[in-house]
Protein backbone atom coordinates (compact mmCIF):
# COMPACT_ATOMS: atom_id res chain seq x y z
CA UNK A 1 0.00 0.00 0.00
CA UNK A 2 1.02 3.39 -0.57
CA UNK A 3 2.30 5.65 1.96
CA UNK A 4 0.13 9.00 2.21
CA UNK A 5 0.80 11.74 4.19
CA UNK A 6 -1.20 12.81 7.35
CA UNK A 7 -1.80 16.14 6.08
CA UNK A 8 -3.62 15.04 2.61
CA UNK A 9 -7.62 14.99 3.00
CA UNK A 10 -9.34 11.87 2.94
CA UNK A 11 -10.82 12.75 -0.64
CA UNK A 12 -7.50 13.49 -1.92
CA UNK A 13 -6.32 10.13 -0.80
CA UNK A 14 -9.37 8.55 -2.70
CA UNK A 15 -8.86 10.02 -5.71
CA UNK A 16 -4.27 9.09 -5.17
CA UNK A 17 -5.82 5.46 -5.31
CA UNK A 18 -7.38 5.58 -8.28
CA UNK A 19 -4.74 7.00 -10.47
CA UNK A 20 -3.26 4.95 -13.28
CA UNK A 21 0.87 5.14 -11.75
CA UNK A 22 2.10 3.39 -14.91
CA UNK A 23 1.95 6.73 -16.18
CA UNK A 24 3.97 8.92 -13.94
CA UNK A 25 7.32 10.03 -14.49
CA UNK A 26 10.95 7.89 -13.43
CA UNK A 27 10.76 9.20 -10.25
CA UNK A 28 7.58 7.36 -9.69
CA UNK A 29 6.60 4.21 -7.82
CA UNK A 30 4.09 1.61 -9.13
CA UNK A 31 2.51 -1.32 -7.58
CA UNK A 32 4.09 -4.52 -7.44
CA UNK A 33 0.80 -6.87 -6.44
CA UNK A 34 2.33 -8.29 -3.31
CA UNK A 35 1.99 -5.16 -0.76
CA UNK A 36 4.82 -2.96 -2.07
CA UNK A 37 5.94 -0.66 -4.87
CA UNK A 38 8.15 -1.16 -8.06
CA UNK A 39 11.08 1.15 -7.31
CA UNK A 40 11.69 3.25 -10.55
CA UNK A 41 13.39 6.37 -9.83
CA UNK A 42 16.60 6.99 -7.11
CA UNK A 43 17.57 4.14 -5.62
CA UNK A 44 19.23 6.22 -3.11
CA UNK A 45 16.38 7.55 -2.01
CA UNK A 46 13.43 5.02 -2.89
CA UNK A 47 14.83 1.20 -2.93
CA UNK A 48 17.57 1.60 -0.40
CA UNK A 49 17.68 -2.23 0.76
CA UNK A 50 18.07 -3.24 -2.72
CA UNK A 51 14.91 -5.16 -2.79
CA UNK A 52 13.19 -3.67 -5.88
CA UNK A 53 10.43 -2.75 -3.89
CA UNK A 54 9.49 0.78 -1.91
CA UNK A 55 8.37 -0.62 1.21
CA UNK A 56 8.51 -0.12 4.86
CA UNK A 57 11.89 -1.29 4.91
CA UNK A 58 13.27 1.14 3.10
CA UNK A 59 14.23 4.19 5.69
CA UNK A 60 13.86 6.62 2.95
CA UNK A 61 10.66 5.62 0.55
CA UNK A 62 9.80 8.17 -1.45
CA UNK A 63 11.44 11.83 -1.87
CA UNK A 64 8.89 14.26 -0.53
CA UNK A 65 9.24 17.69 0.20
CA UNK A 66 8.15 20.48 2.86
CA UNK A 67 6.82 24.03 1.52
CA UNK A 68 8.28 26.58 3.88
CA UNK A 69 9.69 26.12 7.39
CA UNK A 70 9.39 23.67 9.62
CA UNK A 71 10.16 23.56 13.24
CA UNK A 72 11.06 20.97 15.80
CA UNK A 73 9.36 21.18 19.03
CA UNK A 74 8.51 17.70 20.17
CA UNK A 75 8.60 13.90 19.23
CA UNK A 76 5.27 14.04 17.17
CA UNK A 77 6.84 17.12 15.16
CA UNK A 78 9.87 15.11 14.29
CA UNK A 79 8.29 12.01 13.73
CA UNK A 80 6.08 14.02 10.83
CA UNK A 81 9.24 15.07 9.32
CA UNK A 82 11.00 11.62 8.85
CA UNK A 83 10.50 10.57 5.39
CA UNK A 84 11.42 14.23 4.06
CA UNK A 85 13.90 14.48 1.51
CA UNK A 86 13.98 18.43 1.73
CA UNK A 87 12.54 21.70 3.07
CA UNK A 88 12.30 24.10 1.05
CA UNK A 89 12.58 26.91 3.88
CA UNK A 90 14.47 27.02 7.29
CA UNK A 91 14.91 23.84 9.78
CA UNK A 92 14.26 25.76 13.24
CA UNK A 93 15.54 23.12 15.89
CA UNK A 94 14.31 23.37 19.28
CA UNK A 95 12.95 20.00 20.71
CA UNK A 96 12.42 20.05 24.25
CA UNK A 97 14.18 16.56 24.95
CA UNK A 98 17.95 15.95 25.52
CA UNK A 99 19.21 13.91 22.39
CA UNK A 100 18.10 14.97 18.98
CA UNK A 101 18.38 12.06 16.49
CA UNK A 102 17.39 14.32 13.01
CA UNK A 103 15.52 13.60 10.37
CA UNK A 104 17.17 10.54 8.74
CA UNK A 105 16.02 11.48 5.17
CA UNK A 106 16.54 15.06 4.43
CA UNK A 107 18.87 15.97 1.75
CA UNK A 108 18.74 19.31 1.52
CA UNK A 109 17.58 22.69 3.38
CA UNK A 110 16.48 25.59 1.06
CA UNK A 111 16.80 28.25 3.99
CA UNK A 112 18.84 28.03 7.34
CA UNK A 113 19.41 25.18 9.63
CA UNK A 114 18.93 26.66 13.24
CA UNK A 115 19.17 25.81 16.84
CA UNK A 116 19.40 28.32 19.44
CA UNK A 117 19.03 29.36 22.20
CA UNK A 118 17.69 26.00 23.43
CA UNK A 119 18.62 24.96 27.09
CA UNK A 120 16.94 21.06 26.61
CA UNK A 121 19.46 19.04 23.92
CA UNK A 122 22.25 17.95 24.89
CA UNK A 123 22.95 15.30 21.57
CA UNK A 124 22.62 16.48 18.31
CA UNK A 125 23.22 13.54 15.51
CA UNK A 126 20.84 11.90 13.14
CA UNK A 127 21.37 14.17 10.05
CA UNK A 128 23.31 11.15 7.29
CA UNK A 129 21.53 12.08 4.10
CA UNK A 130 22.06 16.17 4.33
CA UNK A 131 23.86 16.74 1.29
CA UNK A 132 23.03 21.22 1.44
CA UNK A 133 22.23 23.96 3.58
CA UNK A 134 20.75 26.64 0.94
CA UNK A 135 21.16 29.51 3.20
CA UNK A 136 23.39 29.49 7.34
CA UNK A 137 23.96 26.39 9.36
CA UNK A 138 24.00 28.30 13.06
CA UNK A 139 24.32 26.71 16.39
CA UNK A 140 24.26 28.63 18.91
CA UNK A 141 23.57 30.12 22.15
CA UNK A 142 22.67 26.42 23.85
CA UNK A 143 23.05 25.84 27.28
CA UNK A 144 22.81 22.40 27.33
CA UNK A 145 24.99 20.98 23.73
CA UNK A 146 27.37 18.82 24.49
CA UNK A 147 27.49 16.59 21.18
CA UNK A 148 27.03 17.74 17.63
CA UNK A 149 27.14 15.41 14.60
CA UNK A 150 26.19 16.57 10.93
CA UNK A 151 26.55 13.60 9.59
CA UNK A 152 28.54 12.42 6.58
CA UNK A 153 26.87 13.91 3.31
CA UNK A 154 27.15 17.56 3.53
CA UNK A 155 28.99 19.31 1.11
CA UNK A 156 27.59 22.61 0.54
CA UNK A 157 26.57 25.07 3.12
CA UNK A 158 25.63 28.71 0.49
CA UNK A 159 25.89 30.79 3.69
CA UNK A 160 27.92 30.59 6.96
CA UNK A 161 28.18 27.72 9.89
CA UNK A 162 28.22 29.49 13.28
CA UNK A 163 28.85 27.98 15.86
CA UNK A 164 29.06 30.29 19.14
CA UNK A 165 28.31 30.63 22.77
CA UNK A 166 27.60 27.01 23.41
CA UNK A 167 29.69 26.65 26.38
CA UNK A 168 28.89 22.94 27.25
CA UNK A 169 29.94 21.35 24.05
CA UNK A 170 32.95 19.26 23.97
CA UNK A 171 32.83 17.50 20.55
CA UNK A 172 32.18 18.63 17.07
CA UNK A 173 31.84 16.34 14.14
CA UNK A 174 31.47 18.05 10.48
CA UNK A 175 30.90 16.19 6.98
CA UNK A 176 34.36 15.00 5.87
CA UNK A 177 32.81 15.89 2.49
CA UNK A 178 32.08 19.56 2.75
CA UNK A 179 33.96 21.51 0.08
CA UNK A 180 32.79 24.79 0.50
CA UNK A 181 31.22 27.40 2.58
CA UNK A 182 30.00 30.56 0.79
CA UNK A 183 29.81 32.11 4.30
CA UNK A 184 31.43 32.54 7.90
CA UNK A 185 33.04 30.00 9.78
CA UNK A 186 32.98 30.42 13.60
CA UNK A 187 33.83 29.34 16.02
CA UNK A 188 33.18 31.61 19.20
CA UNK A 189 32.89 31.12 23.10
CA UNK A 190 33.17 27.19 23.15
CA UNK A 191 34.44 27.02 26.69
CA UNK A 192 34.52 23.02 26.49
CA UNK A 193 35.71 22.06 22.70
CA UNK A 194 39.43 21.10 23.33
CA UNK A 195 39.93 20.28 19.27
CA UNK A 196 38.84 21.07 16.11
CA UNK A 197 39.64 20.24 12.87
CA UNK A 198 37.96 21.39 9.61
CA UNK A 199 36.38 18.72 6.97
CA UNK A 200 38.70 17.17 4.90
CA UNK A 201 37.66 18.14 1.70
CA UNK A 202 37.05 21.57 2.32
CA UNK A 203 38.87 23.49 -0.09
CA UNK A 204 36.95 27.38 -0.38
CA UNK A 205 35.59 29.70 3.05
CA UNK A 206 33.86 32.51 1.12
CA UNK A 207 33.86 34.96 4.28
CA UNK A 208 35.64 35.22 7.70
CA UNK A 209 37.31 31.92 9.75
CA UNK A 210 37.23 33.13 13.42
CA UNK A 211 38.35 30.93 16.24
CA UNK A 212 37.89 33.15 18.99
CA UNK A 213 37.09 33.11 23.06
CA UNK A 214 37.74 28.96 23.09
CA UNK A 215 39.24 28.67 26.18
CA UNK A 216 39.81 25.10 26.45
CA UNK A 217 40.87 24.98 22.48
CA UNK A 218 44.55 23.33 22.86
CA UNK A 219 44.38 22.01 18.86
CA UNK A 220 43.28 23.14 15.54
CA UNK A 221 43.81 21.37 12.10
CA UNK A 222 43.22 22.77 8.59
CA UNK A 223 42.68 20.18 5.61
CA UNK A 224 45.58 20.68 2.78
CA UNK A 225 43.03 20.84 0.75
CA UNK A 226 42.07 24.36 2.15
CA UNK A 227 42.97 26.66 -0.92
CA UNK A 228 41.42 29.96 -0.69
CA UNK A 229 39.67 31.96 2.11
CA UNK A 230 38.11 35.31 0.90
CA UNK A 231 38.05 37.14 4.18
CA UNK A 232 39.50 36.90 7.21
CA UNK A 233 41.83 34.67 9.22
CA UNK A 234 41.10 35.25 13.06
CA UNK A 235 42.96 33.47 16.19
CA UNK A 236 42.15 35.51 19.19
CA UNK A 237 42.00 34.73 22.84
CA UNK A 238 41.90 31.08 22.37
CA UNK A 239 44.65 30.71 25.33
CA UNK A 240 45.19 27.14 25.81
CA UNK A 241 45.81 27.09 22.10
CA UNK A 242 48.93 24.69 21.68
CA UNK A 243 49.22 23.30 18.67
CA UNK A 244 47.71 24.62 15.17
CA UNK A 245 48.16 23.15 12.01
CA UNK A 246 47.63 25.43 9.19
CA UNK A 247 47.46 22.53 6.47
CA UNK A 248 49.74 22.89 3.30
CA UNK A 249 47.31 23.67 0.31
CA UNK A 250 46.50 28.21 1.09
CA UNK A 251 47.16 29.68 -1.48
CA UNK A 252 45.38 33.12 -0.79
CA UNK A 253 44.03 35.21 1.91
CA UNK A 254 41.57 38.10 1.26
CA UNK A 255 41.45 40.06 4.36
CA UNK A 256 43.80 40.19 7.49
CA UNK A 257 45.84 37.26 8.80
CA UNK A 258 44.91 38.23 12.78
CA UNK A 259 46.46 36.00 15.85
CA UNK A 260 46.26 37.51 19.31
CA UNK A 261 46.77 36.37 22.72
CA UNK A 262 46.90 33.04 21.97
CA UNK A 263 49.25 32.30 25.17
CA UNK A 264 49.89 29.00 24.75
CA UNK A 265 51.66 28.85 21.63
CA UNK A 266 55.15 28.26 20.92
CA UNK A 267 55.96 28.08 16.96
CA UNK A 268 53.48 29.84 13.93
CA UNK A 269 54.42 28.40 11.18
CA UNK A 270 52.16 29.44 7.70
CA UNK A 271 51.52 27.07 4.88
CA UNK A 272 54.09 27.00 1.75
CA UNK A 273 52.13 27.35 -0.61
CA UNK A 274 50.59 31.12 0.58
CA UNK A 275 51.28 33.24 -1.78
CA UNK A 276 49.26 36.44 -0.41
CA UNK A 277 47.40 38.34 2.14
CA UNK A 278 45.18 40.98 0.92
CA UNK A 279 44.74 42.73 4.56
CA UNK A 280 46.95 42.67 7.40
CA UNK A 281 49.22 40.46 9.47
CA UNK A 282 48.43 41.56 12.99
CA UNK A 283 50.49 38.76 15.20
CA UNK A 284 50.87 40.69 18.68
CA UNK A 285 50.63 39.37 22.62
CA UNK A 286 51.27 35.70 22.29
CA UNK A 287 53.03 35.55 25.24
CA UNK A 288 55.31 31.78 24.49
CA UNK A 289 55.35 32.48 20.89
CA UNK A 290 58.99 31.99 20.24
CA UNK A 291 59.19 31.35 16.01
CA UNK A 292 57.43 32.85 13.37
CA UNK A 293 57.93 31.37 10.01
CA UNK A 294 56.24 33.14 7.57
CA UNK A 295 55.88 31.22 4.04
CA UNK A 296 58.53 31.55 1.29
CA UNK A 297 56.17 31.58 -1.40
CA UNK A 298 54.44 34.90 0.44
CA UNK A 299 54.84 37.76 -2.33
CA UNK A 300 52.38 40.19 -1.04
CA UNK A 301 50.71 41.61 2.13
CA UNK A 302 47.79 44.25 1.53
CA UNK A 303 47.87 46.11 4.51
CA UNK A 304 50.10 45.45 7.16
CA UNK A 305 52.45 43.66 9.06
CA UNK A 306 52.87 44.28 11.94
CA UNK A 307 54.11 41.82 14.58
CA UNK A 308 54.74 43.29 18.59
CA UNK A 309 53.99 42.17 22.30
CA UNK A 310 55.65 39.18 21.62
CA UNK A 311 58.00 39.00 24.62
CA UNK A 312 59.95 35.82 23.94
CA UNK A 313 60.10 35.80 20.04
CA UNK A 314 63.87 34.82 19.24
CA UNK A 315 63.03 33.63 15.73
CA UNK A 316 61.21 35.95 12.82
CA UNK A 317 61.99 34.71 9.52
CA UNK A 318 60.35 36.60 6.35
CA UNK A 319 59.72 35.36 2.99
CA UNK A 320 62.39 35.33 0.61
CA UNK A 321 59.84 36.53 -2.33
CA UNK A 322 57.81 39.79 -0.46
CA UNK A 323 58.31 42.40 -2.78
CA UNK A 324 55.56 44.55 -0.94
CA UNK A 325 54.02 45.43 2.19
CA UNK A 326 51.21 47.46 1.74
CA UNK A 327 51.02 49.54 4.43
CA UNK A 328 53.30 49.80 7.85
CA UNK A 329 55.65 47.30 8.73
CA UNK A 330 56.04 47.39 12.86
CA UNK A 331 58.18 45.18 14.64
CA UNK A 332 58.44 45.76 18.40
CA UNK A 333 59.03 44.35 21.75
CA UNK A 334 60.55 40.91 21.24
CA UNK A 335 63.16 40.80 23.23
CA UNK A 336 64.36 37.98 22.71
CA UNK A 337 64.58 38.80 18.64
CA UNK A 338 68.65 38.98 18.00
CA UNK A 339 69.11 39.40 14.02
CA UNK A 340 66.07 40.86 11.71
CA UNK A 341 67.12 40.38 8.03
CA UNK A 342 64.62 41.46 5.43
CA UNK A 343 64.48 39.46 2.28
CA UNK A 344 66.27 41.21 -0.87
CA UNK A 345 63.03 40.98 -2.56
CA UNK A 346 61.31 43.70 -0.73
CA UNK A 347 61.49 47.12 -2.47
CA UNK A 348 58.36 48.91 -0.79
CA UNK A 349 56.41 49.79 2.50
CA UNK A 350 53.10 51.38 1.79
CA UNK A 351 53.19 53.16 5.46
CA UNK A 352 55.64 53.41 8.43
CA UNK A 353 58.63 51.19 9.24
CA UNK A 354 59.02 51.02 12.65
CA UNK A 355 61.29 49.01 14.19
CA UNK A 356 61.27 49.85 18.33
CA UNK A 357 61.87 48.52 21.61
CA UNK A 358 63.47 44.98 20.85
CA UNK A 359 66.06 44.48 23.93
CA UNK A 360 67.79 41.88 22.54
CA UNK A 361 68.14 43.03 18.88
CA UNK A 362 71.93 43.34 17.63
CA UNK A 363 71.59 43.33 13.64
CA UNK A 364 68.89 44.39 10.92
CA UNK A 365 69.41 44.24 7.12
CA UNK A 366 67.39 45.29 4.05
CA UNK A 367 69.21 45.78 1.14
CA UNK A 368 66.51 46.09 -0.97
CA UNK A 369 64.34 48.32 0.45
CA UNK A 370 64.28 51.31 -1.73
CA UNK A 371 60.86 53.46 -0.35
CA UNK A 372 58.80 54.34 2.36
CA UNK A 373 55.66 55.99 1.88
CA UNK A 374 55.95 57.12 5.70
CA UNK A 375 57.92 57.30 8.63
CA UNK A 376 61.64 55.64 9.13
CA UNK A 377 61.52 55.05 12.66
CA UNK A 378 64.05 52.59 14.59
CA UNK A 379 64.51 53.54 18.48
CA UNK A 380 64.63 52.14 21.96
CA UNK A 381 66.90 49.27 20.64
CA UNK A 382 69.22 49.82 23.19
CA UNK A 383 71.67 46.65 21.47
CA UNK A 384 71.07 47.77 17.79
CA UNK A 385 73.79 50.19 16.64
CA UNK A 386 72.67 53.09 15.67
CA UNK A 387 75.00 53.29 12.39
CA UNK A 388 72.35 49.96 11.15
CA UNK A 389 69.50 51.70 10.28
CA UNK A 390 71.23 55.49 9.24
CA UNK A 391 72.96 52.98 6.45
CA UNK A 392 69.25 52.00 5.46
CA UNK A 393 68.19 55.22 5.61
CA UNK A 394 70.65 56.52 3.13
CA UNK A 395 69.78 54.14 1.10
CA UNK A 396 66.38 54.97 0.79
CA UNK A 397 65.72 57.07 -2.46
CA UNK A 398 62.18 58.65 -0.91
CA UNK A 399 60.51 58.22 2.60
CA UNK A 400 58.53 60.49 4.65
CA UNK A 401 60.68 61.66 7.64
CA UNK A 402 62.92 59.65 10.13
CA UNK A 403 63.36 59.28 13.49
CA UNK A 404 66.34 56.93 14.73
CA UNK A 405 67.23 57.39 18.25
CA UNK A 406 68.23 55.72 22.17
CA UNK A 407 69.62 52.50 20.22
CA UNK A 408 73.29 51.52 20.76
CA UNK A 409 75.65 54.26 20.81
CA UNK A 410 78.15 54.38 17.96
CA UNK A 411 80.05 56.38 15.59
CA UNK A 412 76.87 57.33 14.14
CA UNK A 413 74.68 60.56 15.20
CA UNK A 414 70.92 60.20 15.77
CA UNK A 415 68.55 61.41 13.59
CA UNK A 416 65.52 63.19 15.49
CA UNK A 417 64.13 65.49 12.76
CA UNK A 418 60.81 63.11 12.23
CA UNK A 419 60.71 62.50 16.21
Amino acid sequence: MFKTIKSIPFMFVVILLGCDFHNQDDNSTQNDGEGGSVCVGDETTGDSDGDGICDSDDPCPLELVWEGNYEITDANSLDTLRDYAEITGSLILDPQFPHLDGPECLMRIGGDLVMQGNDTVVTVDGFQRLEEVAGHLSISHNTAIESLDLGGSLNSIDGGLYLTQNPYLSSISISPVLQNVEGNIWLVYSFSLESFKLPEELSYIGGDLVFSRNFSLVSVEFPNSLEVIDGDIDFSRNFDLAELNLGNGLTHIGGRFYFYENDDLVNLEFPETLESVGGDVYLSSNHSLKTIRLPQSLQSIGGSLDISLNYYLAQLVFPTDLESVGADLAIGKANLLTHLELPASLTHVGGYFTLHNNQGLISISAPGLESISDKFQVHENPNLPTCQPVEIMEQLTSFGSACIQNNAVDTCDDFTEGC
